[in-house]
């Protein structure tokens, strides 16, 4: 007699140390894929599905900076794309004490847009002696399924050179970009400057008007409180 067919349960291994962090209503997907590998190492598998195009989703884990402090950093991983509606990328973000991010490279310019095979993404980037923490890992923008494998952090000699990231930080050397000439395309602010208030009404962003570029601060509220806010 034979019995009734049972499937074996599916049990899914959640990478230690590492965690996954989706936009708003979009969802994620991690695990360690043992049937995926890159020259015998092992890879996780990282999704993000229901996300608007350009919200980003992240797996990552965050570390102590003090070891790095003043020293150039690299970061490499290789990713393999499985589906992609948008873009995916590795990513590294310092920050501070408080903590707000004083530093961060995204890779813009230079993700994986397409399915393909393993290719390798590298990141590096001198850490402020302000920073306290880091994170780092992959991120999706859009839709889309990526494996992982082969990672690694570590100090590197200034014979290497750095990759573009942006600075969000005011506590620089010299003063930088005083003609607000360069911007990130994702926020539309001024590499080198960042916007602060404690009311998300509050926008700032670059405009043109009389062929002058200029940094302009506003509200989107129907009524903004008379309390103080600037």
């Amino acid at each position: 007699i034979v019995g009734p067919c049972v499937m074996p349960t599916v049990v899914k291994r959640y990478p230690r140390f590492w965690r996954s962090s989706c936009w708003q209503n979009a969802t994620c997907d991690l695990y360690c894929d043992e049937k995926v590998s890159y020259n015998g190492k092992g890879s996780c598998y990282f999704a993000q599905k229901g996300a608007e195009s350009g919200a980003r989703g992240y797996m990552l884990q965050t570390m102590g900076a003090a070891e790095y402090r003043g020293k150039r950093l690299q970061f490499t991983g290789k990713i393999k794309v499985k589906s992609l509606e948008g873009k995916v990328a590795l990513f590294l973000k310092v920050l501070d004490a408080v903590p707000e991010v004083v530093l961060e490279d995204l890779m813009p310019g230079r993700e994986l847009t397409c399915v393909g095979d393993w290719q390798e993404l590298s990141i590096v980037i001198d850490i402020p002696f302000e920073a306290r923490y880091i994170n780092f890992g992959a991120c999706v923008q859009g839709n889309g399924a990526i494996w992982i494998s082969d990672l690694l952090v570590s100090e590197v000699g200034t014979d290497v050179c750095i990759t573009e990231c942006t600075s969000a930080d005011t506590k620089l050397d010299v003063p930088a970009n005083l003609d607000l000439k360069l911007v990130d395309p994702d926020t539309n602010m001024p590499f080198a400057w960042r916007f602060n208030s404690s009311d998300s009404h509050f926008k700032g962003a670059i405009k043109q008007q009389d062929n002058r570029q200029s940094l302009w601060i506003f509200s989107d509220a129907d009524l903004v409180p008379n309390s103080g806010e600037r």
